[in-house]
């Protein structure tokens, strides 16, 4: 029989070609193969299942978020950790950096550079790790020792009004060792509207007196070093 002979659908009751009818299953009553997917789950199930991933993963980012808060380090230690916090040492090597820097431009009588070493001094800070974290909002990075100068600074941040406190700020100032006040004070603040407050704060301040002079009785040097430096960072 040639594929163009006309064949009866049993199902249609029409003539079709002998060629489609034997290529359609339909025309010959075999229904075709159902596509197998995958079984959906009931709804109110899934709708289940999918709240509580939601609060899984909600406890998992609390418990992480605790875990981490506590494995930091704490702003608030004993008298044997206070003033010496973490990253201390490294701001030290950068309050040296930043003395250096002033030292050359004043010895030059360059105001402009003068200007850059504080902020110097700040970048070369934000770099330590770990991060400098001063206790209370505050800390002597540089100073004379065994005048009492971290209980002096540290009082005097605590007489601050709490509405004015700075973001924060790098201060260097240089004391009169004979009057215990500021002639100097140089100050880089993250908002440039505070810097004349906080240098203001500072001015007024009083200091240790009679700071060890390590030049006193060297001839010559008496006058140079007859201020000592402060360098302190505050962080609130």
């Amino acid at each position: 029989m040639a594929e163009d002979t006309l064949v009866t659908c049993p199902t249609h009751g029409l003539p079709f070609n002998r060629a489609h009818y034997f290529g359609c299953e339909k025309c010959r009553g075999i229904e075709p193969a159902k596509e197998v997917g995958t079984p959906r789950l009931d709804v109110d199930l899934e709708r289940r299942l999918r709240a509580g991933g939601v609060l899984m993963l909600g406890a998992l980012s609390l418990f992480l978020g605790i875990h981490f808060a506590q494995a930091r380090p704490a702003r608030h230690h004993s008298d044997a950790t206070g003033p010496l916090v973490v990253g201390l040492a490294c701001a030290q090597t950068c309050a040296a950096r930043s003395e250096e820097c002033f030292v050359d431009c004043e010895s030059v009588r360059d105001e402009a550079c003068t200007k850059t070493c504080m902020p110097q001094l700040e970048k070369c800070a934000e770099r330590c790790q770990p991060a400098l974290q001063p206790r209370d909002g505050i800390a002597v990075i540089t100073g004379p020792s065994g005048t009492g100068l971290t209980a002096k600074v540290q009082a005097i941040y605590d007489a601050w009004p709490p509405n004015d406190l700075p973001g924060y700020a790098y201060i260097r100032i240089r004391v009169d060792p004979t009057t215990g006040k500021a002639h100097d004070v140089r100050v880089q603040t993250e908002r440039p509207a505070e810097t004349e407050l906080v240098m203001s704060t500072w001015q007024h301040a009083d200091f240790p007196k009679d700071a060890a002079d390590p030049h006193a009785n060297e001839p010559g040097r008496r006058d140079a070093a007859a201020a000592y430096v402060i360098y302190v960072v505050m962080k609130p």
